[in-house]
């Protein structure tokens, strides 16, 4: 039997093509000229009118949404143009938000079936702690997932996504081993904190821990002592030793202490906490050193505070959006 498709997959080009007519409905006001162009542009193949209805569905439920086309048809009518002075263009910001608007679309239209299939625990925007059948405690931040293993006489999660804080039963007849991609976590009993953000970090709270990762001519592994932490790149093989982080594991709690953390790293962290998407359309502003504590049960005002302490301001486009701007 023939499998229905639940939406059609449509080429990121026609995607980006539909949010740029999208935005210039919404910053110019509308005349029949540029209702004939969007309507010649759908008309294309039913691939370009995919595009056009999931932009849409991207951006559903704004305060302001963009008019809508009407179907061609003999002696249709379309709508007049507004009067009044028409708004200053902004190409630049209307590339963003182009971008933005097709990351959006892209986001629902290719949902993550595969952490949906190999997560035993998956988080949405908020914290949440389990307790395993060997009485260890896992808490998982937001946007992350973690699948449960176990293999005779070991016991054992993967970090699929995300970040977690483990805090471990001792039971020295059964290892308990946390692997993230590449790298893998060997305890019998302790407290610590494995990321998946950028790369693989293992932070230890306390106790001890093995880290194995790949390294020539075989695996390298480093052991850790509480208060150290090892940082490791994409794809495993280099790694830093340092010390853990002056407010680890706080994120448990909904506070977040930064040190000198560029912008961006901020965003994309808080992004993890909301719905919206986060934007940033100065590179210089992403760099941006930022020093404080947030709380992350707020996302929207610890943006706003990261942000207006580096001379920015945050444009809430719709719910599902924000754009970082210079003043």
């Amino acid at each position: 039997m023939p499998v229905t498709p639940v939406a059609s997959v449509v080429p990121d080009p026609l995607l980006q093509d539909a949010a740029q007519w999208w935005l210039r409905l919404r910053e110019e006001h509308a005349d029949d000229t540029l209702f004939d162009q969007i309507e010649a542009w759908r008309a294309q193949s039913p691939a370009h009118a995919e595009a056009w209805r999931q932009v849409q569905r991207g951006w559903a439920r704004t305060a302001a949404p963009a008019p809508e086309p009407a179907a061609a048809s003999p002696g249709a009518a379309l709508p007049a143009a507004a009067p009044g002075r028409a708004r200053p263009r902004r190409p630049r910001l209307r590339r963003w938000l182009a971008a933005a608007a097709v990351a959006g679309v892209m986001a629902t239209q290719i949902p993550s079936l595969w952490l949906a299939w190999e997560s035993d625990v998956r988080t949405g925007t908020g914290v949440r702690s389990v307790l395993l059948a060997d009485g260890s405690r896992v808490t998982l931040d937001a946007a992350s997932a973690i699948a449960l293993e176990a293999e005779p006489g070991q016991r054992g999660v993967r970090l699929l996504a995300g970040r977690a804080f483990f805090e471990v039963a001792h039971d020295a007849a059964h290892l308990f081993v946390v692997r993230s991609g590449a790298v893998s976590v060997t305890v019998t009993g302790t407290r610590f904190e494995v990321s998946r953000l950028q790369g693989t970090s293992v932070s230890l709270l306390q106790g001890g821990v093995d880290v194995r990762h790949p390294c020539q001519p075989q695996d390298c592994v480093v052991h850790l002592q509480p208060g150290q932490q090892l940082q490791l790149d994409e794809d495993a093989t280099t790694a830093t030793q340092g010390e853990v982080a002056h407010g680890t594991g706080q994120w448990q709690h909904g506070r977040w202490l930064v040190q000198q953390a560029p912008l961006s790293e901020i965003a994309a962290q808080l992004q993890r906490y909301g719905r919206a998407r986060i934007v940033i359309a100065d590179p210089v502003l992403a760099a941006a050193p930022v020093t404080g504590a947030f709380d992350l049960h707020d996302p929207d005002a610890a943006l706003a505070l990261a942000v207006q302490a580096q001379g920015g301001r945050v444009r809430h486009i719709t719910p599902w959006l924000r754009v970082v701007t210079r003043r």
